[in-house]
């Protein structure tokens, strides 16, 4: 079932956005928000992104318009919190990059594995927990 996502989302997304940045510390970037459909794009069936620049200390956090899910304040809650580990993780995924025979594939899956724990031990095991 596909679900659009609100404008309330999205005012409920950069809110949870800015509490978690503020929680885990991550508050040397200038933030950016943007709300749109992310369908035929790099990111298709991703509900939420973050694109960073370390040199310009910028990130900018997308909501997707169209969720494959259900999307509720728990889920949104969630999804701001796996785009801000995202943020933290940033430059040392980065550093990482720079070394010879380390594929951009293989940093994603740590990178996944690490969120997807720190998530878990946050919101409860296994996606069912969102609703």
């Amino acid at each position: 079932m596909e679900t659009k996502t609100t404008k309330a989302d999205f005012k409920t997304f950069i809110s949870r956005v800015s509490y978690w940045a503020s929680k885990l510390g991550v508050t040397n970037y200038e933030f950016y928000f943007v709300h749109r459909d992310l369908t035929d794009t790099d990111y298709d069936g991703s509900v939420a992104t973050v694109q960073m620049n370390y040199l310009s200390k910028s990130a900018i956090f997308t909501l997707n318009a169209q969720w494959t899910e259900s999307c509720n304040s728990k889920s949104l809650d969630r999804t701001a919190y796996h785009e801000v580990l995202h943020l933290l993780l940033y430059h040392l995924t980065y550093l990482a990059s720079c070394r010879y025979g380390v594929t951009r594939n293989s940093l994603d899956e740590a990178e996944h594995s690490i969120i997807r724990s720190l998530e878990n031990a946050q919101f409860g095991i296994g996606f069912n927990k969102l609703n």
